[in-house]
């Protein structure tokens, strides 16, 4: 965590949910794939366990610079490299990972909040992990 709140420039804590501080995402041959989303936390750090020629996580990143009038939406794709770490504003980068084809795909996802800022919908993890419907639409 350290090494995460120096690159950040954040006071940066583990989530503090503990069905999500850490998990590995397998994706398996013919299909495996996460769909299109934001984070709940605000730092996320992938750390690829395989070398993936094939399913590339997307990403969607809005920007504005004052020499252009419009802001515009950058999309890049990053391939898993084994041992490489990524680290991204999960919150504020839209992205999925393409499928797979005929590659299986490893990484280890972990969920970082800054400590003023560790607000997740309550019924979030139920939802996402077991399945269960939301009880109520706000926090």
């Amino acid at each position: 965590m350290p090494l995460i709140s120096v690159i950040t420039h954040t006071d940066t804590v583990v989530s503090p949910y503990p069905a999500s501080d850490v998990n590995i995402k397998a994706y398996p041959p013919g299909g495996g794939t996460l769909g299109l989303h934001y984070d709940t936390n605000g730092i996320t750090v992938l750390l690829f366990l395989t070398t993936n020629q094939e399913a590339p996580l997307r990403y969607q990143v809005e920007r504005s610079h004052p020499s252009r009038k419009e802001p515009w939406v950058e999309h890049g794709k990053v391939h898993a490299r084994k041992g490489a770490l990524l680290i991204m504003q999960g919150r504020r980068v839209l992205h999925d990972c393409e499928p797979t084809l005929n590659e299986q795909k490893f990484s280890v996802v972990y969920n970082y909040y800054e400590r003023h800022d560790t607000y997740r919908h309550p019924d979030f993890d139920n939802f996402v992990y077991y399945g269960a419907r939301p009880s109520r639409l706000e926090g």
